[in-house]
């Protein structure tokens, strides 16, 4: 879990999200049922700062700081 959060956190410093797919978030969550994994993804951004801004899947996360999420929703 700590190499995925510094991958995420180093994608953030230079772009304004990063999208993990499917197959690496199942590697970190690895025996939950799909709804278990999203729950355990959604709140891993949260203690990290960041928000998923959507989640799939078949797709993966896209992960955003809190700040974008919400200059996205507003503006």
């Amino acid at each position: 879990m700590h190499f995925l959060a510094q991958r995420i956190e180093s994608a953030l410093q230079t772009e304004k999200q990063c999208f993990i797919r499917p197959d690496e978030l199942k590697q970190v969550w690895p025996g939950f049922s799909d709804e278990q994994r999203e729950d355990a993804v959604r709140e891993f951004a949260r203690e990290h700062g960041w928000q998923i801004f959507t989640y799939s899947r078949i797709l993966g996360a896209m992960f955003v700081r809190d700040s974008a999420l919400a200059r996205t929703r507003t503006g």
